[in-house]
């Protein structure tokens, strides 16, 4: 890790050795308890890189993905010449099925229920830590028994299939060790083979962190994520934060061992953070990403827009269901917008900047022109709030 981890915002890394060395006692052993951690520092201060992304231009014009067929997703991830992994798997460890192990908190009819509060189309689910492949084959047989779900929806499953600590301590036969390596992921596809949902599940073996980077570079965003991997505190809300960055709005992230208090004080601090109330169902906890609706401030329409122009704009805009422009009215008062209008847009519309904006106009970015500067001074009342302001702008 880099010592600007360490460090409160705004510092850069290197260079500073009386620092580093404040840390290290005479021995030369580094003392967790000697370092000045800065209280406030966020997740998003300690993975910078990672939620740039979603303010990166170039990356904003890449086309979203929020369906993908297990095929093209199966190209995506091993690439278009690799074999289906299924049926070329060689077993050389000889797995058969094993359900032995017993703890997973996420059954068929508590995925159903929870998936039941989702409003959008469900396309694409990502499981992150799946071990042996329980919980895999819950979700998987719900997507499978759905009417609507079983030929248009993949679970992704991301886990580095090496076991957790409880797994190496209490579970060391289900690590399976061979030459000292764990085979528990090939007892994970003799699984997923066994409840035939070979055309379902889909494995990608790295860390979460790993996984949420290759989501975020391929702008493949799921209506579900169900997190089963990190427990220790701390640990837990990067999970969470990385992956809620990912969810499609209107999906929900769920979680599993509410019971853990170490992840239990994760959760509450990132519900806290968004000022929402997540939901509990015995041991497992969820929360709806809501979708954010825009402050109109000021709408200005280029005469040269034509009415049934703007409608058919408007109507795409409604089809995208990440924002309700349901707000937006059709006028040719150049006076209602500021002066920094442009004269070449259809429109222009001013409204509270929210760090969830980025991700919201993927599908039809050809129509949308972002000017991402905040303005801190729209009017005199919204300026005294102190309130940040985006300009959208549309043109057809």
């Amino acid at each position: 890790m880099c010592e600007n981890s360490l460090r409160p915002p705004g510092h850069n890394c290197g260079g500073d050795s009386d620092l580093i060395k404040s840390y290290i006692g005479s021995d030369g052993i580094v003392r967790p308890e000697q370092l000045k951690l800065n209280p406030q520092i966020t997740v998003k201060d300690l993975f910078q890189s990672y939620f740039q992304f979603f303010n990166n231009s170039t990356w904003l014009a890449q086309p979203s993905i929020y369906s993908i067929s297990f095929n093209e997703l199966h190209s995506l991830l091993y690439g278009s010449q690799t074999k289906n992994i299924y049926k070329s798997w060689p077993n050389y460890h000889k797995k058969e099925f094993d359900g032995s192990y017993p703890h997973t908190s996420m059954t068929t009819e508590l995925f159903l229920i929870i998936a039941a509060k989702i409003n959008i189309s469900i396309h694409l689910v990502v499981e992150v830590g799946s071990f042996i492949g329980k919980s895999s084959s819950n979700i998987g047989r719900a997507i499978k028994i759905h009417p609507q779900w079983s030929k248009q929806v993949v679970l992704l499953c991301i886990d580095t299939w090496l076991g957790g600590v409880e797994h190496w301590l209490q579970y060391q036969h289900m690590v399976a060790l061979e030459y000292g390596r764990p085979t528990i992921f090939e007892q994970f596809l003799a699984n997923i083979i066994h409840a035939n949902l070979t055309n379902i599940v889909l494995p990608l073996s790295t860390t979460s962190l790993i996984g949420a980077q290759l989501l975020i570079r391929h702008k493949l965003f799921p209506q579900v994520i169900y997190l089963d991997s990190a427990h220790l505190q701390g640990e837990t809300l990067v999970e969470i934060e990385m992956f809620w960055a990912l969810l499609q709005p209107g999906g929900i992230l769920i979680g599993d061992d509410w019971r853990w208090r170490s992840v239990r004080c994760d959760v509450l601090r990132f519900a806290r953070n968004i000022d929402v109330v997540p939901t509990i169902i015995r041991n497992t906890w969820f929360i709806q990403k809501h979708f954010i609706d825009p402050i109109p401030i000021s709408t200005y329409v280029n005469p040269s827009c034509s009415p049934s122009r703007f409608k058919d704009l408007q109507e795409k805009l409604r089809e995208e269901r990440e924002i309700n422009y349901n707000s937006l009215s059709w006028t040719n008062d150049v006076t209602e917008t500021n002066q920094t209008t442009s004269k070449y847009d259809d429109f222009s519309l001013w409204f509270v900047n929210n760090s969830f904006f980025s991700t919201t106009l993927n599908r039809i970015i050809a129509l949308f022109h972002l000017d991402d500067q905040c303005h801190l001074q729209i009017d005199g009342e919204l300026q005294m709030k102190k309130r940040k302001f985006c300009k959208l702008s549309m043109w057809i």
